[in-house]
């Protein structure tokens, strides 16, 4: 398997429980907000793995060697939260979707969901001006020219 599918792969396994609610959230509003849920969720998801690839790939030394000693210990983690994000999913969607009701664990995630939504649709100007100054400045910082060693 390629490095590419298999970034493909990671990645939509990481996002997905933060992108299936959030269209399941637009369904009721019809086709146009459904496919304009998915083009912000695209161009946030895109800005966000942009300004973390660049400010990676310019990191010298110590965040990446951090990184790289404790990446087993990543590796488990979030294969963690994967597990437990499709397992949440699962759940989800036999409550909501096949018995048409809810319960109390379906109700929290939902209450914490929908507030982090408000408090990113409440600011975010604020972080996409952020996001797009970490990958300006992480630009301008690999255009630089390199510095001499003695």
């Amino acid at each position: 398997m390629s490095v590419a599918r298999s970034s493909c792969i990671a990645s939509l396994g990481c996002t997905i429980g933060l992108f299936l609610p959030s269209l399941f959230a637009a369904r009721d509003d019809g086709m146009l907000a459904a496919l304009a849920q998915v083009a912000a969720y695209g161009a946030g998801m895109g800005l966000l793995v942009s300004a973390l690839t660049v400010t990676l790939a310019v990191a010298r030394t110590g965040l990446l060697g951090v990184l790289r000693a404790s990446m087993h210990r990543v590796e488990q983690v979030a294969a963690g939260f994967v597990v437990l994000s499709g397992l949440y999913l699962a759940y989800y969607f036999w409550v909501v979707d096949i018995e048409g009701g809810s319960d109390p664990i379906v109700e929290a995630v939902d209450r914490v969901q929908r507030s982090a939504i408000d408090a990113l649709q409440q600011r975010w100007q604020a972080t996409a001006v952020v996001l797009g100054a970490v990958v300006l400045a992480a630009g301008v910082y690999a255009r630089r020219p390199a510095r001499r060693r003695r």
